[in-house]
């Protein structure tokens, strides 16, 4: 199976009365507030890649440089609010780690609808994952049901 938890960020500009246009207007070079909350959802999606890539991992946490073993939970495919992970269950939430007392990792994806935390955006088959991947597409930008 192949999951993808997009994380709970606004993707683009801002809206509204008091928008003054995309986010890119404006001289370049000076961030927009539109950029820097994109650029700070893009951070944290990364932390917790790596936070759940070692809590994943059963050997221990590496100090100095960063090294995955091959049980790290990596993701196949990632978008700017989307990573879509391999998992053998078609629940999100049995593919997360989590404590021995059964509490999500610290750091790692959480979901809910909460701020910091993520939602599931779809489940797919590996097989059409891998049919993606030998075309050169990235599952995580076709992972959403389209609408009927």
């Amino acid at each position: 199976m192949v999951s993808a938890n997009s994380a709970n960020a606004p993707a683009g500009g801002a809206t509204g009365p008091a928008s003054r246009g995309p986010p890119s207007s404006g001289p370049p070079g000076a961030p927009t507030s539109a950029r820097a909350v994109v650029a700070s959802a893009r951070v944290n999606l990364h932390r917790k890649i790596i936070k759940t890539a070692l809590a994943g991992q059963h050997s221990p946490t590496p100090t100095g440089h960063l090294h995955f073993d091959e049980d790290a939970l990596l993701p196949v495919g990632v978008l700017s609010d989307c990573a879509v992970y391999l998992s053998d269950h078609d629940n999100p939430a049995d593919l997360l780690p989590h404590t021995p007392d059964g509490k999500p990792a610290p750091g790692t994806f959480r979901l809910g609808v909460s701020p910091g935390m993520v939602k599931h955006e779809g489940t797919r088959d590996l097989m059409w994952a891998l049919g993606l991947l030998d075309q050169g597409h990235n599952p995580a930008s076709h992972i959403k049901p389209t609408p009927m």
